[in-house]
């Protein structure tokens, strides 16, 4: 389904129908969500139906779309992380996603601080990762925590 997406009207009656349902929260993910040109559409539209809603994403193109995901309502996210550096390119096949990724999470945390919450998922393998990652990876999370 390369360069197809779920129609928003489908999203939108799937919403409706899980709240319903009794659901009380709705995850946006599957492939990378951020592409969906409608995603700040779904979101508000769960927040409005009283669901809370969050994104799991690479965040690469965040800094992007943070703006309007907030204002739909979005509060949190998880965040797939694949490594620091060359080995997250590696992993991921694109050379300076890493760098695009650390640029969301600082443009991010800039501007919400922690009214937005963000998750890294390190998805550990001997690949992309060793104690000497882990560290890096901590050290990151330690400089993007802001208590704002």
């Amino acid at each position: 389904m390369v360069g197809e997406h779920l129609d928003l009207a489908l999203v939108l009656g799937c919403l409706e129908d899980a709240a319903a349902a009794g659901i009380a929260t709705a995850r946006f993910y599957g492939g990378e969500p951020l592409l969906h040109h409608d995603l700040p559409r779904m979101i508000e539209h769960a927040r409005q139906l009283g669901m809370d809603a969050y994104v799991t994403t690479n965040a690469t193109l965040l800094h992007d779309r943070v703006d309007d995901l907030f204002a739909a309502g979005l509060r949190w996210l998880t965040i797939g992380f694949y490594g620091i550096g060359e080995r997250y390119d590696e992993y991921t096949g694109r050379e300076g996603h890493y760098r695009k990724l650390v640029r969301s999470l600082q443009t991010t945390r800039e501007k919400f601080g922690n009214r937005l919450s963000m998750q890294l998922n390190y998805m550990l393998s001997r690949r992309s990762c060793s104690v000497a990652d882990v560290r890096a990876a901590w050290e990151l999370v330690e400089r993007l925590d802001r208590k704002s």
